[in-house]
Order: structure tokens, then C-alpha cells, then sequence
């Protein structure tokens, strides 16, 4: 912002500058009859004009802290699969709201990854920031970072428990982890460390289909998805009061009503696999994919169909093909902006 020029001079009330009084600065003397001076007239005038001028700075400065507490982000952690890609860490996506942090999913490396965003200037991925996490589903590639995102911040400053929202089992999964971390806990605050009591564990929360979370920020709703017999699966979308991001979870196509209540969203984050390559995968691996993940052709049409603003890429399954042929599929139905999503990628 730049700095306003006010002229010079201090401010001062109207009893301090002179004006109403007889023989006050900048004046002949007192007007008779009540009536008001030339020169009370110019002051007062002046006054009014500073003062107006000072409310300016002040509704900007407001504004500025206001956009900047609720601007929304999206911040690729982890845009990989089960595959040990050392250029991709498994799935993780952040959504931030200034310098909150809300995170789905926490595959491997993905802390790492945050405090990676933190140095290159991403404050809500602070690792002691870290204390809300949202779980799609409870497949092993998506879930293998929960002991890291669980212990690291407490370790180095984070002073209450993560809370974890996902599908039923989490209880179950977040539990175990702890209790197999419970020597570690104990040592870490009542050994020499003396870390904060509060801050070494995880608090579950199994979810139904609906709003699940709400603060001064955002509202997170779950929306059930179809990722195959016996998984309960869910994507989330993130509301604030600047931006709408939908994240996907891993997928296949779904039913019309899930899609209705992803329309319009302003970032849509999706899980994708490249048609052109999948034809040539072994007939078992083309059953298990077409059932449980989304096309490149296929998610054309779905972000045709829900009208986002911005679609991005991420468990990206390429089966040896590129990011331009997947972005080639998706560009025969969709003709909005389309990224091929990278670790640490901001949109």
C-alpha cells in the first residue's frame, strides 16, 4: 500500500487547531453574532477533509487484511500414486485459507513437502500448523504419512492433537497409530524434551455425507464418490468466502448428483489416468482401473458437465504416456484451463 500524503501539519481536534475560538490560528478574530469566520470555515473544511482522508486509509487497510486472512489456495503436497515416483510424493493436497491449512489425504513425503512450501513462503504450511486433516479413503498410498503428520509438528511445536476426518475405520487406524506410539509420547514429554502433553496424538472423527467441519475460514463438505466395492470414499469441497475447491479423492465416474453439487466450484482437483496408455494395459489392470479411477476422456466430460473454472491433475496414472496426451484427452470435451499438476505446484 502506498503511504498517503495528508499535507502537513499534526492532526488535532477542533479545540486544539483553534477553530471556534476567538483570535484561534489561521484567523482575524471571532465572526460576531455567532456567525462563523472566513477562516474557522477553511479550518473546519481542511479537518473534514484530513479526517476523510484517514477513514480511506483505514477502510483500505481493512479490506487488505480481510482479503489476505481469506485468500484461498490450492497447494499440490503430494501428486503421486502407489508407485515410489521419487518425483512425486503420494497424494496430499492443501487447501489454504490465509494462514490456515486444511489437508487431504497424507500419503508418504508429505510433511516434508509442506515445510518445503513453508521455506518458499506458504505460512499455513508451517509444519506446526499442521492440525486438520481430511482422509478420502483408507487406501494404504493415502494414508502412510498419518504417523509423520501425526508426531513431526508436535515434535516441533505444535501444541494440541491433529484432528483427522475420514470414512469409518479412521477411529480405528488413528487409534492404533497412536497407542503403537505411546513410548515414543510418553518419553517425548516426560523425558528430557518436556514437549507440550497436548500436542502428541490425533483425534478421529468418522464422517457421514454432508457438512463435517466449519470455521471462521471455511465450511468442508463430504460428498460420497465411487471408488469400487468396498471402499468408502468421499470427496470434499472447501468453501470460504473468496473460492470454492473441490478435491476429487481417488475415483471412478460417478452418479449425475455428485456432480450437481461440484458445479461451478472456481478449482476442481482431480485424480486422472491416461486413456491412450490404458488400452494397453493387461485386461485385469483395464477392469480394476476403468472401475476405480477417472479417464483422461472421462473427466473431460465431467468438467464440461460442472463448469469449473480450473481443472488440475493429480494421481496422475500415465502408464507411460505424458502429461500432454492426458491434457489432449481432457481438451476433446473441455476447453478451460486445464493444469498437469507438480509437487509443490500453487493454483
Amino acid at each position: 500500500m502506498e503511504d498517503e500524503d495528508f499535507g502537513d501539519g499534526d492532526f488535532r481536534d477542533e479545540e486544539d487547531s483553534g477553530a471556534g475560538q476567538v483570535g484561534g490560528p489561521g484567523m482575524e478574530g471571532g465572526a460576531e453574532g455567532g456567525e462563523e469566520s472566513v477562516g474557522e470555515a477553511a479550518v473546519k473544511e481542511a479537518m473534514t477533509d484530513r479526517r476523510a482522508k484517514v477513514e480511506e486509509v483505514f477502510r483500505r487497510v481493512k479490506t487488505e487484511f480481510e482479503e489476505e486472512e481469506y485468500v484461498t489456495k490450492v497447494v499440490l503436497l503430494g501428486t503421486g500414486t502407489p508407485v515410489p515416483d521419487p518425483r512425486r510424493m503420494g497424494p496430499c493436497t492443501a487447501v489454504t485459507v490465509g494462514r490456515k491449512s486444511y489437508i487431504v489425504d497424507v500419503g508418504p513425503g508429505c510433511v516434508r513437502r509442506a515445510e518445503e512450501a513453508y521455506y518458499m513462503g506458504c505460512q499455513a504450511l508451517d509444519a506446526k500448523r499442521l492440525d486438520r486433516l481430511f482422509i478420502t479413503h483408507l487406501h494404504s498410498d493415502h494414508t502412510t504419512g498419518l504417523p509423520d503428520i501425526i508426531f513431526t509438528p508436535w515434535v516441533v511445536g505444535r501444541r494440541t492433537k491433529l484432528e483427522v476426518y475420514g470414512p469409518k475405520g479412521t477411529s480405528h487406524l488413528v487409534n492404533k497409530i497412536v497407542e503403537a506410539y505411546q513410548f515414543d509420547i510418553d518419553h517425548r514429554t516426560c523425558g528430557l524434551e518436556q514437549l507440550h502433553p497436548g500436542g502428541g496424538g490425533a483425534v478421529p472423527h468418522e464422517i457421514e455425507t454432508g457438512t463435517i467441519y466449519e470455521d471462521e475460514h471455511v465450511k468442508v463438505d463430504a460428498i460420497p464418490v465411487n471408488h469400487g466395492d468396498g471402499w468408502e470414499t468421499f470427496s470434499y469441497k472447501f468453501t470460504s468466502p473468496t473460492r470454492t475447491v473441490v478435491v476429487s479423492g481417488d475415483t471412478g465416474v460417478n452418479a449425475p448428483e455428485v456432480y450437481e453439487q461440484w458445479k461451478g466450484c472456481d478449482v476442481l482437483v482431480h485424480e486422472v489416468y491416461c486413456d491412450t496408455m490404458f488400452k494397453r494395459r493387461p485386461p485385469h489392470w483395464q477392469t480394476y482401473h476403468k472401475n476405480m479411477h477417472t479417464s483422461g476422456r472421462e473427466l473431460g466430460k465431467i468438467a464440461k458437465e460442472i463448469q469449473c473454472k480450473t481443472l488440475v491433475l493429480t494421481h496422475l496414472l500415465f502408464f507411460g504416456g505424458t502429461p500432454e496426451q492426458i491434457v489432449a484427452e481432457i481438451r476433446e470435451e473441455f476447453d478451460g484451463e486445464v493444469i498437469c499438476g507438480k509437487d509443490l505446484g500453487v493454483y
